[in-house]
């Protein structure tokens, strides 16, 4: 801009203009200093700073010019103070560290802060963060540091890695080295088994130095080794690392992304989506550009390709929700079937499978996803055979699709039938209806789009094999070993309600009856063949005509016939489509009832914990109250009650006669029952909520977290939405007591975001199996004892949250830290539109 404007030479390089403008004298400095603060910068206009050799892309020397993000840093410092800066290089990093000891040097740029240099260097705090990562071999199959038990790890001399690692794990053996380039020229000739290093830095000298048989193979989750750095001083220098801490606090978030996104890619530091993805990871998706993917072209309605070589179904909506979400381009490789497909996979053609299931034989070449979708399989039938109870004691054939994952089991589980293999499963239909075998296997989906869609209602579903669901996911090639951590990650953001969209988009059919010209055409045919024949035997037979009248007015009645059948049979069909509205009429009043009958029921459940938690609250007034009436009465008898005593004490039975009242005051309110809307505080329903509960949180020493915005109004039910705390609640405290929780914890957090509000309810109680997370919200689902729980207190809160307000709640696992400690449970999220 400034060369376009004439201002500069359009050979001048910006960053020389901002190196000399550091380098200037006297220029002003913008950090307010104290007057000792000011005398030493006018004592030390220059200071010394440490510039390394060889650590991109933070501190580094290319043809005697100091580079790296530490580098600019520092220069942005001095910028602000109007100091100058020389920089002292050519040295290692223990001579740096023994100069700095020395006072041969003023600063240290980059430097983790450990014990052992705190008792000889000041630190400021930290102004870049990031995780240390240990490169590998690419065929390597090390995965962490406990993996590294008797191997060899390169490690720079003097840094706190070294130190760290001697300390922690003192079973594998270091091989210390110079530099970074030298520690990752160790691992690709096999000096050594792995490389530590920042991650930014070890993937800078890969990427520069073509060295192409390393990879980052994985970051250290060990919390002591994420990588703080920091300024230090000398010990006796603190005025000089004050002046630097004050001095960073002017820099402000636009200059420190600046320099971020010069040196490193900005991706790791901005991710644009929900899903959290480690610099490893995001470095893969950066470097892979696209992930190739087969597909199973003839699997409708999951998937197919259609005529324009396009993926389309339920696994396609599902692939392209995961691209979005990951903003990675997913390329189709079009494939003529399923077996062309594994054949691909095998040979490294494509990156990903779709959609499959997981089986011994694919897991020789495929690593697996969490399921991205769960459909049961059922045994289809002809309309005349009977219902199995018992696959195993069945001798029949059954058609099954080639390649399978169907096939495979069936050949292992049941040996008592005769699979007759065949190349898709629509040619498995054709052959159950043709009677050319007994049986087969299919999607439940698939198989109600099917005979609805093709009219096969010479079918039908004979039996559901238990474990033989459909836990499809996405599998990937075991040299892609990194993508399958990335697509779990979006795989966990997709709900529930997105997938079912996808589902009914693809599953739901609209029937249309369509006119029967059968008859028209067969009379049409006939007459013209008729009149063809009176026509042509006119000319011989002439007396045949009255007989050849006769045959037209004796078939002319049989279509007569036929058509009043017809009409009967569409008057019957009209009929019973009547009798079936009338039917589902009845059916959803029946359901009305049912939930009905289950609100009461959930109601009385809360109420009866509610009595429970009066009784608890109640004993201690009231043993208060009658120990002091007691006592009046005793002193009043032996002439011993002073005023003075006798007006304290019917103060204090009065303060706990009014505790009664208002505990008598919550449980009314909560139990009246009435539905008219309220504009309330979310926050005093809250606080109603734990007062209800107060004596169940007292006895099982649960430990309640609030986060709560007190200025949220909603317009709404409150008793309804405290009836949701409590089920939520009581779960919860259930969870505790099932996994002996020693520090129960309750979370609750309120906040007004985009014009809705969203709570959030969390414990610490390890969790729901991911198995039955899905099932929470039916109607008397449950995994405790009959007599410890109906399975209804989840369902009606699903209920009341999405009918009764039209909100949204969904349930997910979470890990989190607190208090230093991690924890593992369930997390609520109620959303409500204001």
């Amino acid at each position: 801009m400034y060369a376009n404007l004439g201002l500069v030479d359009k050979k001048i390089k910006i960053a020389d203009l901002l190196d000399d403008y550091y380098k200037k004298e006297n220029h002003h400095s913008i950090v307010e200093l104290d007057e000792n603060e000011k005398e030493y910068l006018k004592n030390n206009p220059k200071i010394k700073v440490h510039n390394e050799s060889n650590w991109p892309p933070y501190n580094y020397n290319t043809n005697q010019t100091p580079k790296g993000f530490s580098i600019d840093y520092m220069n942005l410092l001095a910028s602000k103070l109007g100091i100058q800066i020389e920089y002292i290089s050519g040295f290692s990093w223990d001579e740096y560290i023994e100069k700095l000891k020395n006072n041969e040097i003023d600063v240290i740029l980059n430097i983790s802060k450990t014990p052992q240099r705190e008792e000889f260097f000041n630190f400021t705090t930290s102004y870049t963060k990031s995780i240390d990562t240990v490169f590998t071999k690419k065929n390597s199959n090390l995965k962490n540091l406990d993996d590294f038990d008797g191997k060899t790890i390169a490690v720079i001399k003097g840094f706190y890695e070294e130190e760290l690692l001697k300390k922690h794990y003192p079973n594998i053996k270091l091989l210390t080295v110079e530099d970074s380039i030298e520690a990752l020229k160790k691992v690709a000739f096999d000096e050594a088994d792995g490389a530590i290093d920042n991650f930014a830095v070890g993937n800078y000298y890969i990427q520069n130095n073509l060295i192409s048989n390393l990879k980052p193979a994985f970051e250290v989750d060990d919390k002591r080794f994420n990588l703080e750095m920091h300024l230090a001083t000398n010990k006796n220098n603190q005025i000089l690392r004050d002046i630097l801490e004050k001095t960073k606090a002017k820099i402000t978030e636009e200059e420190l992304f600046n320099l971020k996104k010069k040196w490193m890619d900005e991706k790791v530091y901005l991710n644009n989506s929900n899903i959290y993805l480690t610099q490893i990871e995001q470095s893969y998706l950066n470097n892979k550009k696209e992930i190739t993917m087969c597909v199973d072209p003839d699997w409708e309605p999951f998937e197919k390709i259609n005529e324009n070589k396009e993926h389309e179904g339920i696994a396609a909506d599902l692939i392209a929700m995961i691209s979005k979400k990951l903003d990675i381009n997913i390329k189709l490789i079009p494939t003529k079937s399923w077996e062309e497909s594994l054949e691909f996979s095998k040979s490294k053609k494509c990156d990903i499978l779709s959609f499959l299931n997981e089986t011994p034989k694919r897991k020789e070449w495929l690593n697996f996803t969490n399921p991205i979708f769960e459909d049961p399989n059922v045994i289809v039938g002809r309309i005349e055979t009977n219902e199995i109870k018992d696959l195993s004691k069945v001798k029949a054939s059954i058609a099954l699709p080639k390649g399978t994952a169907m096939y495979e089991r069936f050949e292992k589980d049941f040996p008592n039938m005769m699979i007759i293999p065949v190349n898709s499963e629509e040619e498995a239909f054709s052959l159950v209806e043709q009677k050319k075998a007994d049986l087969t296997l299919r999607s439940l989906i698939i198989t109600a789009y099917t005979i609805k869609e093709q009219g096969l209602f010479n079918l039908k579903i004979l039996h559901q094999p238990k474990n033989y669901e459909n836990f499809l996911r996405i599998g990937v090639i075991k040299d892609e070993e990194i993508l399958v951590g990335i697509l779990n990650k979006a795989i966990e953001q997709i709900t529930s309600d997105e997938i079912q969209t996808i589902v009914n988009k693809w599953v739901s059919i609209k029937y249309q009856e369509a006119a029967d010209y059968t008859y028209f055409w067969v009379f049409f045919a006939l007459t013209s063949v008729l009149i063809f024949f009176f026509l042509y035997r006119q000319y011989l037979l002439k007396h045949a005509n009255n007989h050849l009248q006769k045959e037209v007015i004796k078939r002319t009645r049989q279509l007569e016939s036929s058509n009043e059948s017809l009409k009967q049979k569409r008057d019957e069909l009209h009929n019973l489509n009547k009798n079936l509205e009338l039917k589902i009429k009845e059916e959803v009043e029946k359901n009305r009832l049912i939930q009905e009958k289950l609100f009461k029921a959930d109601k009385l459940a809360s109420m009866g914990e509610m009595i429970s938690n009066i009784a608890h609250q109640w004993r201690q007034p009231l043993s208060v109250i009658s120990t002091l009436a007691t006592g009046v009465k005793l002193q009043k008898e032996f002439d011993t009650l002073s005023d003075k005593e006798l007006i304290l004490n019917m103060d204090l039975i009065n303060k706990n006669a009014q505790y009664l009242s208002e505990t008598i005051n919550d449980f009314k309110n909560f139990i009246k029952g009435d539905r008219n809307l309220q504009n309330y505080n979310l926050s005093s329903t809250i606080n109603n909520f734990i007062h209800l509960v107060e004596s169940s949180i007292k006895n099982s020493n649960i430990r309640m977290i609030l986060n709560l915005d007190d200025d949220i109004f909603i317009n709404g039910y409150p008793n309804e939405l405290i009836q949701c705390f409590i089920n939520i609640f009581n779960n919860s405290k259930d969870a505790y007591e099932e996994t002996n929780q020693k520090n129960p914890l309750f979370f609750m957090e309120t906040k007004k975001q985009n014009n809705q509000v969203i709570i959030k309810i969390k414990d610490n109680a390890q969790g729901i199996p991911q198995n039955i997370i899905s099932k929470i919200y039916e109607p008397y689902f449950t995994t405790k004892h009959k007599s410890q729980g109906t399975g209804l207190g989840l369902h009606m809160t699903y209920k009341l949250i999405t009918d009764g307000i039209n909100g949204k709640i969904d349930a997910k696992n979470v890990s989190f830290e607190f208090e230093d400690k991690m924890e593992k449970g369930v997390e609520f999220k109620i959303v409500i539109d204001l």
